[in-house]
Protein backbone atom coordinates (compact mmCIF):
# COMPACT_ATOMS: atom_id res chain seq x y z
CA UNK A 1 0.00 0.00 0.00
CA UNK A 2 1.61 3.29 -1.22
CA UNK A 3 1.78 6.15 1.68
CA UNK A 4 1.90 9.55 1.08
CA UNK A 5 1.56 13.17 2.47
CA UNK A 6 -1.60 15.32 1.96
CA UNK A 7 -0.64 19.26 1.74
CA UNK A 8 -3.58 21.66 3.32
CA UNK A 9 -5.15 23.96 0.87
CA UNK A 10 -3.13 27.00 0.70
CA UNK A 11 -4.67 29.45 3.26
CA UNK A 12 -8.45 31.44 2.52
CA UNK A 13 -7.49 35.19 0.74
CA UNK A 14 -10.22 37.02 2.93
CA UNK A 15 -9.91 39.24 0.37
CA UNK A 16 -12.07 37.89 -2.13
CA UNK A 17 -14.52 36.01 0.36
CA UNK A 18 -16.43 35.05 -3.05
CA UNK A 19 -14.00 31.97 -3.19
CA UNK A 20 -15.06 30.79 -0.18
CA UNK A 21 -17.17 28.14 -1.73
CA UNK A 22 -14.01 26.82 -3.85
CA UNK A 23 -11.78 26.72 -0.92
CA UNK A 24 -14.28 24.99 1.17
CA UNK A 25 -14.31 22.10 -1.33
CA UNK A 26 -10.86 21.70 -1.60
CA UNK A 27 -10.82 21.78 2.41
CA UNK A 28 -13.30 18.86 1.90
CA UNK A 29 -10.94 17.08 -0.45
CA UNK A 30 -7.74 17.25 1.62
CA UNK A 31 -10.37 16.22 4.63
CA UNK A 32 -10.98 12.84 2.77
CA UNK A 33 -7.89 12.62 1.37
CA UNK A 34 -5.79 12.52 4.86
CA UNK A 35 -7.90 10.80 7.12
CA UNK A 36 -8.83 13.83 8.84
CA UNK A 37 -12.29 12.93 8.53
CA UNK A 38 -11.75 9.96 10.43
CA UNK A 39 -10.72 12.23 13.31
CA UNK A 40 -12.87 13.58 16.00
CA UNK A 41 -15.28 16.82 14.85
CA UNK A 42 -12.99 18.99 17.34
CA UNK A 43 -10.10 17.98 15.85
CA UNK A 44 -11.85 19.14 12.26
CA UNK A 45 -13.08 21.86 13.24
CA UNK A 46 -9.39 23.13 14.66
CA UNK A 47 -7.53 21.80 11.55
CA UNK A 48 -10.23 23.89 9.42
CA UNK A 49 -9.83 27.02 11.70
CA UNK A 50 -6.28 26.58 11.45
CA UNK A 51 -5.90 26.01 7.73
CA UNK A 52 -8.12 29.02 6.54
CA UNK A 53 -5.68 31.20 8.42
CA UNK A 54 -5.21 33.77 11.20
CA UNK A 55 -8.07 35.73 10.80
CA UNK A 56 -10.27 33.13 10.53
CA UNK A 57 -9.71 32.88 14.44
CA UNK A 58 -11.38 36.33 14.96
CA UNK A 59 -14.34 35.39 12.47
CA UNK A 60 -14.71 31.95 14.74
CA UNK A 61 -15.48 34.14 18.16
CA UNK A 62 -17.82 36.45 16.36
CA UNK A 63 -19.90 33.47 15.74
CA UNK A 64 -20.69 33.30 19.60
CA UNK A 65 -20.88 29.55 19.56
CA UNK A 66 -21.50 27.62 22.72
CA UNK A 67 -18.49 24.91 23.66
CA UNK A 68 -20.50 22.44 22.08
CA UNK A 69 -21.08 23.97 19.07
CA UNK A 70 -17.48 25.13 18.77
CA UNK A 71 -17.04 20.95 18.56
CA UNK A 72 -19.61 20.73 15.73
CA UNK A 73 -18.06 20.60 12.02
CA UNK A 74 -20.99 21.38 10.16
CA UNK A 75 -22.33 24.37 12.61
CA UNK A 76 -19.09 25.74 12.11
CA UNK A 77 -18.72 25.00 8.59
CA UNK A 78 -22.28 26.17 7.83
CA UNK A 79 -21.71 29.42 10.38
CA UNK A 80 -18.64 30.12 7.98
CA UNK A 81 -20.78 29.73 4.62
CA UNK A 82 -23.24 32.26 5.48
CA UNK A 83 -20.48 34.72 6.52
CA UNK A 84 -18.77 34.71 3.19
CA UNK A 85 -21.45 33.33 0.93
CA UNK A 86 -23.69 36.08 -0.06
CA UNK A 87 -26.71 35.80 -1.57
CA UNK A 88 -26.96 36.39 -5.14
CA UNK A 89 -29.14 38.04 -7.40
CA UNK A 90 -30.48 35.67 -9.86
CA UNK A 91 -31.33 38.19 -12.85
CA UNK A 92 -27.96 39.42 -12.61
CA UNK A 93 -26.33 35.97 -12.70
CA UNK A 94 -28.46 34.76 -16.12
CA UNK A 95 -27.00 38.12 -17.26
CA UNK A 96 -23.84 37.69 -16.62
CA UNK A 97 -24.75 34.13 -18.43
CA UNK A 98 -25.82 35.40 -20.96
CA UNK A 99 -23.75 38.19 -22.03
CA UNK A 100 -20.76 35.14 -21.97
CA UNK A 101 -19.36 35.29 -25.58
CA UNK A 102 -16.32 32.89 -26.24
CA UNK A 103 -12.76 35.02 -26.65
CA UNK A 104 -10.73 34.68 -29.52
CA UNK A 105 -8.48 31.71 -29.08
CA UNK A 106 -10.80 30.40 -26.14
CA UNK A 107 -10.74 26.81 -26.66
CA UNK A 108 -14.27 24.96 -26.96
CA UNK A 109 -13.98 23.19 -24.10
CA UNK A 110 -12.70 25.90 -21.81
CA UNK A 111 -15.79 28.15 -23.04
CA UNK A 112 -18.47 25.81 -21.77
CA UNK A 113 -16.20 25.34 -18.31
CA UNK A 114 -16.98 29.08 -18.05
CA UNK A 115 -20.84 28.78 -18.96
CA UNK A 116 -21.27 25.54 -16.76
CA UNK A 117 -19.94 27.74 -13.83
CA UNK A 118 -21.80 30.82 -14.78
CA UNK A 119 -24.90 28.98 -14.65
CA UNK A 120 -24.24 27.07 -10.96
CA UNK A 121 -26.36 30.68 -9.68
CA UNK A 122 -28.36 31.23 -12.34
CA UNK A 123 -31.32 29.07 -10.99
CA UNK A 124 -31.95 27.25 -14.00
CA UNK A 125 -33.37 23.71 -12.53
CA UNK A 126 -33.76 21.04 -15.33
CA UNK A 127 -32.40 22.95 -17.97
CA UNK A 128 -28.84 23.39 -16.52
Amino acid sequence: MASFHVTPPENFNFKNPEEFEKWITRFERFKIASGLNEKSEEQQVNTLVYCMGRQADDIFHSFNLTNAQQRVYKTVTDKFKNYFVVRRNVIFERSKFNMRKQEEGESVDTFITALHTLAEHCNFGDLK
